[in-house]
């Protein structure tokens, strides 16, 4: 039995890493790396960029504020910003990326006293790397399931490797990758989009066909389709009519918000301890990070594939909070350097499975919501920026000059930090809620149920909302549950379940499950 449980998983290895897109690895990758080394671009020292250091943390704000506008610009008028992205490729972000690099490392490195080229470089860069980014979250989403996350998986872990070596570079190194990154990133981006059925924008062009063809109350489908182009046209066509639910919105927006504002807040805390002189510090503690990201995420692996029916995402939220955490308390208790790197290594490892956790939510919410795509990109990425700048800013006050903040300051800031992290965690955005989120993350394994589901819905007349509800009933949900999913009242839920149950002529649960289970075996001998 146990040697074929480990076949059976040795399999479902096979099976996830299998499809996985190789150059959007290799591609995304690059593309997180280059924040780091552009940044380290800023000091002529090279290495790993102080935020505590005046020139690296001057263009570290001035880049988070210019995303910040342009992601704010994506939230407020998506559609313009889609434009922009079509209007100027790929190459032109990218393009843009490696001339803000040079115009910054001229000034920084050459020693040219023109504060407006350095300035210029970091708007230029930073705004670019927002449209890049937001390029890279379309694509995302328009990857298939199975390639879209472990894809995701991998470039983080990669991108983490590339952080190993950096700190350990010269400044003009650093500088030539990171106008090379850009480049790089390019380059895999449209090899990998080879290998899509449908790109971003296709995918943008079909929902304003889509949009055309309801307001003319017709639907055209081209029959040199296949059954399966069709079932997932409907499928799209669904959950295009949705919108991510604005509660779940809020409170997620509030952990990016902490999560940002806390690693940014402790970063200068780190190198005041750490010392940042010593770069071959910092590649030993992103050494350790990486080695940590890697098991972790490769032990969550295994569970999912063990057990998939079994697995729970909230666990996911609780293991990076637990790093994020101990990183914390971890700091005030250093009394050398070695245990100051443990501290910073847990911190980080909590904080870049925080951020893969935070773009696996956003593929996933741009597959499932293609309407609100990039409305949601914009507001949550402008999260993420917003917390990044007010600790930026605040984690700058600790030295006040000092060459090390004081004992009763740095007291200070690590428990704010540890009351901001533990609020999110049990009243803002609670493991239930991660439970919750999970929901939206598309999986092959839940298609064949959701097609029974759309199936009967469709042949009864079900209201997309009667839909929901009669989908979160046959998956054992009672209707506290369904209330705080769909955000409805108890008597909307009751009142959603008696007209389903009267269109299909049913009266029970247990009704409801044959009904499924015949449609699914329809289903499956069609």
């Amino acid at each position: 039995m146990g040697m074929q449980k480990a076949e059976a998983l040795a399999r479902s290895w096979k099976e996830a890493f299998a499809s996985v897109n190789a150059p959007f690895v290799f591609g995304f990758a690059a593309a997180l790396a280059w924040m780091s080394t552009f940044y380290s671009t800023a000091s002529a020292d090279g290495g790993i960029a102080p935020v505590t250091g005046s020139a690296t943390s001057d263009a570290y704000l001035a880049s988070l504020a210019i995303i910040f506008v342009v992601d704010l610009a994506a939230a407020l008028a998506p559609q313009t910003a889609l434009h922009a992205i079509g209007l100027l490729g790929a190459w032109g972000p990218s393009a843009a990326m490696a001339t803000g690099t040079l115009m910054l490392a001229g000034s920084s490195l050459a020693g040219l006293d023109l504060p407006a080229l350095s300035l210029g470089g970091i708007l230029l860069a930073g705004a670019a790397s927002a449209l890049f980014l937001l390029r890279w979250a379309l694509t995302f989403g328009a990857m298939p399931v199975r390639a879209m996350f472990p894809s995701l998986i991998l470039a983080y872990i990669l991108s983490s490797g590339i952080n190993v070596i950096m700190p350990l570079s010269n400044a003009y190194t650093v500088a030539g990758v990171s106008f090379v990154l850009p480049f790089v990133s390019l380059v895999c981006l449209k090899q990998g989009e080879r290998h899509l059925e449908r790109g971003w924008f296709d995918r943008y062009r079909i929902e304003r066909k889509g949009a055309s063809a309801q307001r003319a109350g017709t639907t055209r489908i081209k029959d040199a389709q296949t059954e399966a182009t069709r079932q997932e046209t409907a499928q799209t066509e669904t959950t295009r009519k949705e919108t991510f639910p604005t509660g779940m919105l809020a409170r997620l927006c509030t952990a990016f918000v902490v999560w940002a504002f806390v690693n940014r807040m402790l970063r200068g805390e780190y190198e005041a301890v750490i010392g940042y002189e010593s770069s071959a510090s910092f590649a030993v503690a992103h050494a350790l990070a990486t080695i940590a990201i890697t098991v972790i995420i490769a032990s969550i692996m295994c569970l999912f594939l063990a057990r998939p029916k079994r697995f729970r995402f909230e666990h996911v939220y609780r293991v990076f909070f637990l790093f994020s955490l101990m990183g914390t308390v971890m700091l005030p208790m250093a009394d050398g350097r070695a245990s100051a790197l443990l501290a910073y290594a847990c911190n980080t490892a909590g904080y870049q499975i925080f951020c893969m956790f935070m773009w696996v939510i956003i593929a996933a919410s741009c597959h499932n919501y293609v309407r609100s795509a990039t409305r949601f990109f914009g507001i949550t990425g402008g999260s993420w920026s917003l917390g990044a700048i007010g600790g930026t800013l605040l984690g700058t006050l600790p030295t006040l000059g000092q060459a090390r903040p004081s004992d009763a300051m740095s007291s200070a800031f690590v428990m704010a930090a540890v009351m901001a992290l533990a609020l999110c965690y049990t009243l803002a955005f609670t493991e239930r809620d991660a439970g919750l989120l999970a929901d939206i993350i598309p999986s092959k394994h839940k298609t064949p149920f959701k097609d029974a589901c759309r199936s009967i819905g469709e042949r009864a007349g079900l209201t997309p909302r009667e839909l929901e509800v009669m989908t979160l009933i046959a998956q054992g949900r009672n209707s506290t549950y369904i209330q705080e999913k769909l955000f409805l009242s108890r008597s909307t839920v009751q009142t959603h379940r008696m007209h389903l149950y009267q269109k299909l002529g049913i009266h029970t649960k247990e009704e409801l499950l044959d009904l499924l289970e015949r449609e699914r075996t329809a289903l499956r001998n069609r």
